[in-house]
């Protein structure tokens, strides 16, 4: 591609949390390949301030928050400072000489999009979930093309621009060697997303409490995020079962590849990672995610015969007893769900995503 083609400078605009970034590290590792130029667009405190500088991209800050389900003060002062959130894109639109921006989704995507849109750049969506967020939902309204993960069955965008590619899946987490466990038994392995997941290690919590015959066949692995992670590490030792907790797991491909049982939040990347790699899971749903979509990610997957859902809903016993009977039914199931996962996982996404934006911006259709 890169040969006699012309080349172009790319804006990753958006990010905060894994779910939104990750994908759009994929596409950047295509395009970056291919001799494009690709520069994130974020805000302080998110995920990308962490990732982004460490794969070699370039990285500029804007100064925005979200809106949704925040206080009346909250949301004052974030409008507050949209005008200023767009005069930054500006800048770094001209300055850096941007041909397009991919919205991510997350704060700082929409006034990186209308900046480009205005200046009269390419702009393109990357929604991951099955239900799309505010953010992706306003700038899908002048968007050239939108990449989805799941169906677009509430028509949330224009159907002439929609191109259904699957998640993107970054290249370390396709290419990992699978995690080594040197206990001798087979891994359980706990994602609670970039973020951690406090009800879920509750959860799990519980479960050790009540059912520690059940997690003693294993040896655990949990991604518990900063806030639980010194709890999480008591709890396993005082009731006997083997674990390493970590707050994040960086290397997070091997562990996919090596768990025997996998219990995980239903965002649309680690979904996407899992299917990439043709594996079930029990998905734990976050019941508080944005119009819920973390369900509806989930209950696709469980429909297509690819896992099964817990919700998290109830008291704390009765949500580790649905854990319980879920893990049980993974470990007869799993073989049945991960053939199935074999015929409708999307591996080269990443490859789908980049090719159009080449196209579109060449002047071809994507």
């Amino acid at each position: 591609m890169i040969g006699t083609e012309r080349t172009y400078t790319i804006a990753m605009a958006g990010g905060k949390t894994g779910g939104h970034l990750f994908p759009g590290i994929a596409v950047a590792e295509i395009l970056r390949e291919r001799g494009h130029t690709v520069h994130f667009i974020g805000s302080r405190g998110g995920l990308e301030e962490r990732e982004v500088p460490s794969l070699g991209f370039g990285l500029s800050f804007i100064t925005v928050g979200g809106l949704k389900g925040k206080h009346l003060f909250e949301t004052i002062r974030n409008l507050s400072v949209l005008p200023i959130a767009f005069v930054q894109s500006l800048l770094i639109v001209v300055r850096c000489r941007v041909a397009a921006v991919v919205s991510l989704g997350g704060f700082a995507a929409g006034p990186a999009a209308l900046a480009a849109r205005l200046c009269g750049r390419k702009v393109f969506v990357l929604e991951q979930n099955s239900i799309p967020g505010i953010t992706n939902r306003l700038v899908g309204r002048f968007a050239d093309a939108v990449f989805t993960a799941f169906p677009d069955e509430r028509s949330a965008f224009d159907p002439r621009v929609v191109r259904q590619t699957g998640n993107p899946v970054r290249r370390a987490v396709l290419s990992a060697a699978p995690a080594a466990a040197s206990v001798g038994k087979p891994m359980l392995a706990v994602f609670g997303g970039s973020q951690g997941a406090h009800s879920l290690n509750e959860m799990m919590a519980a479960l050790a409490a009540t059912r520690p015959d059940l997690l003693a066949r294993y040896f655990v692995v949990h991604q518990t995020g900063d806030r639980d992670f010194d709890v999480m590490r008591e709890v396993y030792a005082r009731h006997g079962i083997q674990a390493m907790t970590e707050p994040f797991l960086r290397d997070i491909g091997g562990y996919y590849k090596a768990a025997a049982v996998i219990v995980c939040r239903a965002g649309a990347t680690t979904i996407a990672e899992l299917l990439a790699l043709g594996r079930a899971a029990v998905y734990v749903p976050f019941p508080h995610a944005a119009d819920d979509h973390q369900y509806h990610n989930a209950r696709f997957v469980e429909g297509q015969g690819g896992g099964v859902v817990v919700e998290d809903k109830g008291s704390l016993e009765d949500k580790a007893a649905r854990l319980a009977a879920a893990i049980e039914r993974y470990e007869r199931e799993r073989e049945d769900w991960e053939r199935r996962i074999a015929t409708f996982g999307y591996a080269d996404a990443s490859t789908k995503v980049a090719s159009a934006i080449e196209d579109v911006l060449r002047g071809e259709k994507a």
